[in-house]
């Protein structure tokens, strides 16, 4: 059995309608009352910007957007890696903005983990992404672009090329805005995509990938859509050990996590081969403790678990307190790494170093201004 031990998972539940009766519909009521209210407010706040009443304000250096329209995990953590690389790969020196979702000791899991990814490229999770970029060129002057993580909604900072990423396996959020849905804002916010990447595409059929082009292309005629796959591509143990992951293969196998999008976690375990017998999903972001890593474990051994997994995002949590717990089962995290369907990777970063290229020439009229 799968837990929905928590409020993301009911929420979850409920405005997808899997959960049925009186006190799920009569919860559904209350979230379409509001639902009018919310998107008002982020129609409000857009036109705003858009007619530039409220004014952007510009880092020192292009800024390039990762992303998307709803909330939960499409993918963004490894996509910000994967453009990072490739920008490096094309002679830029990129840094990271980011929110940063802070965990009970005050520390974000999304820089921790990235600052794992893109090293030595430096990262900065602070609300206040102008300043977070000023503080960055301040100790690393050599930077010469941004790339906004989780930057759709984050109106206050200017970019000059903005990537959206779309779930295949949950694309639109249900068809409502918050709280009656999961879209952040209704889906003309496409409208401000300069590419829109299909994430997980691996993980829906064909038609079903046309469907969701077709929905997008309604929205931004013109926009260019990749389609990418979410790689499952190594196991690390404790001593930082890379496997294949066909060592999963024919195992049994305890999965956990605490990320946005957990059944598409579960559903690429189980494409590697393994035998999932038990499963734990926690809230987005949550903080483990030691004594919940203890009963996981002691789940894992009574389903008979081979292996214990967990993401390269729980594990920046976990991975201090893990050689502190029982040997067995071994818990393992799984790599994952961005691969652009249909080879046309160098088509998106080629879209987004023109983009960086028109920054740099604005950036210097303004400065000559």
């Amino acid at each position: 059995m799968r837990d929905l031990t928590n409020a993301e998972d009911w929420f979850v539940s409920v405005v997808s309608g899997r959960r049925k009766g009186a006190g799920a519909a009569i919860a559904r009521g209350v979230f379409s009352a509001a639902e009018p209210i919310y998107a008002a407010a982020i129609h409000a706040r857009n036109f705003l910007y858009t007619r530039r009443i409220l004014k952007a304000a510009h880092a020192r250096r292009p800024v390039v957007s990762v992303g998307n329209l709803t909330t939960g995990g499409t993918g963004k953590t490894p996509m910000v890696a994967w453009l990072v690389g490739q920008l490096h790969q094309a002679g830029r020196m990129p840094a990271v903005l980011l929110r940063g979702y802070r965990s009970s000791n005050g520390v974000s899991d999304e820089e921790l983990l990235l600052r794992e990814l893109i090293a030595p490229a430096p990262v900065r999770a602070q609300a206040d992404r102008l300043a977070a970029s000023e503080r960055i060129l301040t100790d690393h002057p050599q930077i010469d672009v941004f790339v906004l993580d989780d930057g759709l909604q984050h109106r206050q900072l200017a970019r000059y090329f903005s990537i959206v990423l779309v779930d295949a396996t949950s694309p639109f959020g249900f068809e409502h805005v918050l709280p009656r849905g999961l879209l952040r804002e209704p889906m003309r916010g496409l409208r401000r995509a300069n590419a829109v990447v299909i994430t997980r595409a691996d993980l829906v059929d064909s038609m079903t990938l046309d469907a969701i082009e077709q929905r997008i292309h309604g929205q931004h005629q013109n926009v260019p859509i990749f389609r990418c796959d979410l790689r499952q591509d190594g196991l690390l143990d404790p001593a930082g050990h890379t496997q294949s992951i066909d060592a999963l293969k024919g195992q049994r196998l305890f999965a956990f996590c605490g990320i946005g999008n957990p059944e598409a976690f579960f559903r690429q375990i189980e494409i590697g081969g393994g035998k999932i017998v038990g499963t734990r999903r926690f809230a987005d972001h949550h903080p483990y403790t030691a004594d919940e890593l203890t009963d996981l474990l002691a789940k894992a051994r009574a389903a008979g678990a081979d292996i214990a997994l967990t993401t390269e995002k729980d594990w920046v949590k976990i991975g201090p307190m893990v050689k502190q717990m029982p040997e067995h089962p071994p818990i393992l995290r799984v790599g994952v790494s961005v691969v652009i369907q249909n080879d046309e990777g160098p088509r998106l970063v080629k879209l987004a170093m023109e983009g960086i290229r028109q920054g740099d020439e604005l950036l210097k009229w303004r400065q000559k201004g």
